[in-house]
């Protein structure tokens, strides 16, 4: 179905694997969605961000029931190997990655293996990704700039939306607009480790390049990046359903919903045009 990518010309942190993880996670559990979570990055942070070595022992209970015990030997590794046998089809993908919510989301991280290998490994992404849109709804990839350019341009050349991220630094604004990025019709920006009390904040910014829309943003926030450290993601997006109106840390899930929303949105937008 989908192919959603979130990529960044910037050098400088802008968040962009955890608003990916905020983005999935939230995604789950409020839409009926089957979603994969892919990492292209050479970290374990998106597997860290839903599992310790308690929940991989105890496995972890949620609104969709239990999570899986998961095989740490599976992953893109493996299924490079399948891609590499000509072996691999949309259906496979789901046996290489691990559950986080049984029917809803899935993730695939990233390879820590041996650095030799890095080069086989970014090769099969594009393949894996374009066999995984057609088994899951949305599929959510977290791509790496420093990859190599001619990999990059193809996940990009078959991604149906394109989340570009940029922080509140003028610079990274200018290279948005200076690029091609602004005048795709696929591309949604959003502004990642937001600071509120900046004078470049979101109105400002979004009259800057001319935008129509105030452009989303994702603030950086205590408790959510303390549970993607912990592996307590997940318990964290299901007990903010829970939490009363006034509890400042809301802000993580409201500002998560409308980056969410222009995602779907943006899919639907552009199927009616097919």
């Amino acid at each position: 179905m989908a192919i959603v990518t979130f990529w960044s010309e910037c050098k400088k942190e802008i968040g962009q694997t955890s608003t990916a993880i905020a983005v999935a996670t939230q995604m789950a559990i409020e839409h009926n969605y089957k979603i994969l979570l892919l990492s292209t990055y050479d970290t374990n942070d998106m597997e860290k961000a839903y599992w310790n070595e308690e929940k991989l022992n105890k496995g972890l209970k949620g609104i969709f029931g239990n999570i899986k015990k998961v095989n740490i030997d599976s992953g893109i590794q493996g299924l490079t190997k399948v891609a590499l046998s000509n072996k691999l089809t949309p259906n496979i993908i789901t046996n290489y990655s691990k559950i986080v919510f049984k029917n809803r989301l899935e993730v695939l991280d990233g390879y820590t293996g041996k650095e030799t290998d890095y080069e086989t490994i970014f090769g099969v992404y594009p393949e894996v990704i374009l066999n995984a849109s057609m088994y899951y709804d949305i599929v959510l990839v977290d791509l790496n700039r420093e990859i190599d350019n001619q990999i990059t341009q193809k996940i990009l050349e078959t991604s149906n939306v394109i989340m570009y991220g940029f922080n509140q630094k003028m610079s990274t604004v200018d290279k948005f607009i200076e690029s091609e990025m602004q005048e795709k019709k696929n591309v949604v920006p959003y502004i990642g480790r937001y600071d509120k009390f900046s004078k470049y904040n979101s109105k400002n910014i979004s009259r800057y390049i001319k935008s129509k829309k105030d452009i989303n943003y994702l603030s950086y926030n205590t408790l959510f990046n303390e549970s993607c450290e912990e592996g307590l993601v997940a318990n964290l997006f299901l007990n903010l359903k829970q939490i009363k109106s006034e509890d400042k840390n809301l802000d993580i899930l409201k500002e998560t919903r409308k980056i969410s929303e222009s995602i779907i949105y943006k899919i639907q937008e552009l199927e009616l045009k097919i």
